[in-house]
Parts: C-alpha cells; sequence; structure tokens
C-alpha cells in the first residue's frame, strides 16, 4: 500500500475554488496533511506567496483567500516508525491546530523531499512497499518531523516532578553551552544528588544523559537540513550543540542514527 501521496492539485478541478470561497478540509484519524498555498487576493491575481501549512487529524478550515497548490497525506504510522527508528520514541509531538513550517530552509527541504517522494511514486514498474518507494516515503516523513518540530515526547516528561521539568527546560534552552550537571541543578532547585535520583525515578536516565541525547537529536535534525553548497558543515553543527569533541559525536551518531554525520549532510 502506497503510504505517501501527493500530487499537485488545482482547485477548479477539485471543485472547491478555495481561491473565492472558504472551504473545509478533512484530515482522517491515521494521517496528517501538508498543503502547498498561495495566497489570491482577487480573481485575476496568481499569487507569488506559496507557503506550507501541516494540517493535523481533524476539520480545519481553510480561508478564503487560501488557494491550494498540492496535498500531500502521510500516514501516522509511518511518521511513528521513522521516529522510532531515530530516536527509539515513537510518540510525535502533533500540533492541535495547523502549523507552519519552523524555517525557510526547512520548508525548502521538504518542498525537495517531497518531489523525489512524486518521481519514486511515478517511477514505472516500481511498486508499492519497494526499497525505492519505501526509502523515499521515509525521507518524507523524516522532512515532515523537522519541518514543523513534530519531536517525539519524551515518554515520562509530562507526568515528571517540577524540578525534572525544571532542569530540562534549562538543558534545552542552554544545550550549546558548556553547561555543568551543578549548573542544571541550581536551575531545579535541588541538590546533584536529588536531581540525578529525580531523574532516574521520572526518566530513567540521568540529567547528562539526557542532555546528550537532546544535543545529538538537534544536531541530527540540524544535518537533515543543512545545505553543504551554503559552507554548512559537520564540525559547525556539532560545535552549535555542545558537541565538541568530533570523534566521540561521530560515534555516538552513528550508533544512534545508523549512519555518519557526513552521511547526513550530504543525503
Amino acid at each position: 500500500m502506497t503510504q505517501v501521496s501527493g500530487q499537485p492539485r488545482s482547485t477548479e478541478e477539485d471543485g472547491v475554488p478555495t481561491g473565492r470561497q472558504a472551504s473545509t478540509d478533512h484530515v482522517g484519524s491515521d494521517h496528517v496533511r501538508v498543503l502547498r498555498l498561495r495566497h489570491v487576493v482577487s480573481p485575476e491575481d496568481h499569487g507569488s506567496d506559496h507557503h506550507l501549512l501541516l494540517l493535523p487529524p481533524g476539520d480545519h478550515d481553510l480561508p478564503a483567500t487560501l488557494d491550494v497548490l498540492e496535498a500531500v497525506s502521510i500516514q501516522l504510522a509511518v511518521l511513528h516508525r521513522v521516529a522510532r527508528t531515530t530516536t527509539g520514541n515513537e510518540r510525535l509531538r502533533l500540533p492541535r491546530q495547523p502549523a507552519r513550517p519552523v524555517g525557510t530552509a526547512l520548508a525548502r527541504y521538504w518542498a525537495s523531499a517531497a518531489a523525489h517522494a512524486r518521481a519514486a511514486a511515478a517511477l514505472p514498474g516500481v511498486e508499492a512497499g519497494s526499497i525505492v518507494r519505501t526509502t523515499a516515503e521515509e525521507s518524507l516523513a523524516a522532512a515532515t518531523i523537522a519541518t514543523f518540530e513534530l519531536a517525539p515526547v519524551d515518554a515520562g516528561l509530562t507526568e515528571a516532578p517540577l524540578a525534572v521539568r525544571r532542569a530540562v527546560a534549562f538543558m534545552e534552552e542552554h544545550a550549546g553551552a558548556p553547561i555543568t550537571i551543578t549548573d542544571v541543578a541550581a536551575a531545579a532547585h535541588m541538590s546533584v544528588r536529588g536531581l540525578q535520583s529525580a531523574f532516574r525515578r521520572a526518566l530513567g536516565s540521568t540529567p547528562l544523559e539526557y542532555l546528550r541525547s537532546y544535543r545529538l537529536r538537534s544536531a541530527h535534525a540540524d544535518l537533515v537540513a543543512a545545505d553543504p553548497s551554503r559552507g554548512d558543515s559537520v564540525a559547525a553543527i556539532a560545535t552549535r550543540w555542545g558537541l565538541m569533541h568530533a570523534g566521540r559525536f561521530s560515534q555516538r551518531y552513528r550508533e544512534r542514527f545508523g549512519e555518519s554525520p557526513m552521511t547526513t549532510l550530504h543525503r
């Protein structure tokens, strides 16, 4: 079964000229939909301001000034599988309302991944479930997770004590800085030993293990969105996230994501 589908569409062909009247888009409970839109302010306006919008499951009203140029549906099962493979946690932070990309570079990356998925689906003789189709679909799912920041939810974080949540917020905010366990404990208003015990009870890990994992995930997201032709490099991204030891970073990255940072950068 094809798990990712999408094609350019004319709203007139669909019988819903969204550039002229408001419409409602229903998204089933088993997938999300990404729309490529343009603003249309008059019947003569062809619109040049294209942008992306992710629709979570449910009904969503589209304003009359938006014209849908393309719709891509991605099964939640694919998103969960990719999240589990890359982070070990399949629970995604899905928005309740339509969401926009977190950055223009990621939006361009998503568009490229969508074009690749469409091209793979259109290849003659390549069936659904083939390695070509599956790889393209999973790449698009990974791009969707990064572009719309559908970061996996830490399983125990929402129920964790306030001190643990304070520590997590501090570490994520200062992940690129050379912070120590003493700094984290001070931000949580706890002793080092008390914070370590609280983390083990709530999350099954230590604060520094959480920080290391967050840094790796953040570096991975930046590498996925990076463009070597603009000067982006593994070293610069690793440094940005406080991963100063190149050899150790490369080893842990390969163990976590199944490939080297350089491979991700140039994919």
